[in-house]
């Protein structure tokens, strides 16, 4: 399979208690325009080669943090979980690595790649995401939560279409 059939990328999932800060995506996002997402940056297959080494990640968020978030500072506190999946509307392999992270001031969203940002429960997300399609990153997250204790139950299954 060669890197234009696969699409690798760090999550970032800021939450406190049962709720997360969740991204809406700008419509000229090639990759599900306009869906409630978390904040995320493509990277190398190869860029972090040990997702669970929080070292290897902080790179990656800071470009993220660079060129989406107005460059707020970001900590990376924990390696959450990796995914992979081809089971999507790009028709690629997808490789995602979540990890819990953290903002000591608001982000401000570049508008070319996130439109609005809002903290919302598991509930909250379920009505904002009614009619969009979930990737990867929220299914991830979705059980993550729901493993974490903060959801009563994996919420993505609400949100899948």
């Amino acid at each position: 399979m060669s890197e234009r059939d696969e699409l690798h990328a760090v999550i970032g999932v800021w939450f406190r208690g049962p709720l997360t800060w969740y991204v809406k995506r700008s419509l000229k996002m090639e990759n599900y325009p306009g869906v409630w997402s978390l904040p995320s940056v493509r990277i190398a297959r190869d860029e972090i080669p040990d997702p669970a080494n929080i070292e290897l990640a902080v790179p990656a968020f800071q470009r993220m943090s660079a060129e989406r978030l107005g460059g707020a500072p970001i900590q990376v506190h924990d390696y959450l979980v990796s995914g992979s999946s081809a089971i999507n509307p790009m028709r690629l392999q997808v490789t995602l690595h979540l990890y819990a992270i953290d903002f000591a001031t608001a982000p401000r969203l570049n508008p070319a790649y996130m439109t609005e940002a809002r903290w919302m429960s598991a509930a909250e997300y379920r009505q904002a995401s009614v009619g969009q399609q979930c990737g990867l990153c929220l299914r991830l997250w979705s059980d993550q939560a729901w493993l974490l204790g903060l959801a009563d139950q994996p919420f993505e299954v609400a949100a899948q279409r």
